[in-house]
């Protein structure tokens, strides 16, 4: 599964803060089985390593005439200070997992599938 959304993964898009280019994730395969168990020891014991979900994110007004409600600001991940690649990666492949096992148990509402 890590393989596979590798694949997908921005070559050259912003690394985050351990500067880990996408590239690099998606061409080093003998590593995706490593990666698999580390993704899986997280989800079993509920914990991850700081360096993983550490991001700087900024609050940009949506329109100054609307005042300063929550509502109006929109949230901005900068380019030097984005999430990680690897919490990408980790991220997309829990969705894609989750994904699969509604699809496969029929668990997926007909109303979400679109046309």
């Amino acid at each position: 599964m890590v393989a596979k959304q590798a694949k997908k993964v921005k070559n050259w898009s912003a690394p985050g803060l351990n500067e880990l280019d996408g590239y690099w994730l998606k061409h080093l395969t003998s590593i995706h089985h490593c990666m698999a168990t580390q993704f899986d020891e997280m989800l079993q014991n509920a914990t991850s390593e700081e360096w993983l979900r550490a991001g700087r994110t900024y609050l940009i007004m949506k329109d100054p005439e609307k005042g300063t409600e929550p509502s109006n600001y929109r949230p901005i991940t900068t380019q030097l200070h984005c999430l990680p690649t690897m919490f990408k990666l980790f991220t997309r492949t829990l969705a894609n997992s989750v994904f699969n096992h509604l699809m496969e148990n029929s668990l997926y509402p007909v109303e979400q599938k679109g046309n």
